[in-house]
């Protein structure tokens, strides 16, 4: 059974997506305390799920909301000063070049610009960026890594429970967010979040939130 489509009022309110100021923004999107730059290097790996079942007019997020929201995750640990804080955003089917950024005024400009469905999308296989992360968390063995999962969990591996239990081998943190009211069986180790038509504004970004700050002194990560 399809899930059932995620309301765009739920995800991000409709005055959120014009051009205000910062302010406006974190009025509206209440995350919680970034805190002070981590002491040690840090690498947070966005994975997203583009397939149909998640763009489409039926879809679970057909707005793309999750993209709105991962960006006012970003831009709050980037307005509160970073270290060698990297993050990047992988997509589904898609095999181009793969590069982190820091969280920082620069880094932030490109990793805004990884922040859309990208051409060629369109399917619902893990395994191509699974890949791309598995190699980036070994580039960057010495940063304390976090990968978290944006699908709906309707995947088209051919082996999709072998492709779940790769995301769970990976070192340091797990985070699979479900997109929808699907049930998927996911294996031990592996953080689940769920984002549902009932879920509160912000949710997707007090998710990437909280992991973006895991190592930040001072931070108080919000969690719904």
């Amino acid at each position: 059974m399809r899930a059932r489509q995620l309301r765009t009022s739920r995800l991000l309110t409709s005055r959120l997506l014009g051009e205000v100021g910062h302010a406006e923004h974190d009025a509206e999107l209440v995350l919680g305390e970034a805190g002070g730059p981590a002491e040690v290097p840090t690498l947070v790996v966005v994975i997203v799920d583009d397939s149909g079942s998640v763009t489409s007019t039926s879809g679970s997020d057909p707005q793309s909301n999750r993209y709105q929201e991962i960006r006012q995750a970003f831009r709050a640990v980037a307005r509160a000063g970073a270290g060698d804080e990297r993050a990047v955003v992988l997509h589904f089917d898609v095999q181009r070049r793969a590069r982190t950024h820091r969280l920082n005024t620069v880094g932030l400009w490109s990793l805004e610009a990884q922040l859309s469905v990208p051409h060629g999308a369109g399917s619902s296989q893990l395994g191509p960026s699974l890949g791309q992360a598995e190699r980036l968390v070994q580039r960057f063995h010495r940063h304390r890594s976090s990968v978290v999962l944006f699908s709906d969990f309707a995947l088209a591996d051919d082996d999709p429970a072998a492709a779940l239990a790769r995301f769970a081998s990976l070192p340091g943190r797990h985070r699979a967010v479900v997109l929808g009211s699907g049930q998927p069986e996911l294996p031990e180790g592996i953080a689940v979040s769920r984002i549902t038509e009932d879920s509160t504004p912000g949710a997707v970004a007090r998710t990437v939130f909280g992991e973006l700050v895991a190592h930040r002194p001072g931070s108080i990560a919000y969690v719904d």
